[in-house]
């Protein structure tokens, strides 16, 4: 398959290529792990966009080599922030763009703010 240079823009690389083709936003914590949306389209008109297209959180493991899928509903999810045990991220599941956090010791999803 021939490159082009927009495929490659969303193309990783991290000592190497990782196991997946390409992703949108994403942060790594501490080398350990990464929370990524797996389709960049963060700045299309997808306002309240529900659907089968709607971007989640993943984390990948570098460790493990597992990728896990820490949202699950129809609307985006984008924007992965890491602090300390939590990922919080923009979601518009309630028609507007608001704060979510998951939390990795209760494995629960809480919202953050209220607009």
């Amino acid at each position: 398959m021939e490159r082009t240079t927009l495929h490659r823009q969303h193309q990783w690389f991290h000592a190497g290529e990782l196991p997946f083709p390409h992703g949108g936003f994403a942060v790594i914590l501490r080398q350990k792990k990464i929370a990524f949306n797996r389709v960049f389209r963060e700045f299309r008109t997808w306002k309240r966009y529900k659907g089968g297209q709607a971007d989640e959180i993943w984390i990948y493991d570098f460790a493990s080599k597992q990728t896990t899928k820490i949202t699950d509903n129809d609307a985006q999810d984008i924007i992965p922030m890491w602090t300390g045990n939590k990922v919080y991220y923009v979601s518009d599941r309630d028609k507007r763009m608001n704060i979510f956090v998951y939390d990795f010791t209760t494995l629960q999803t809480k919202k953050a703010d209220r607009f």
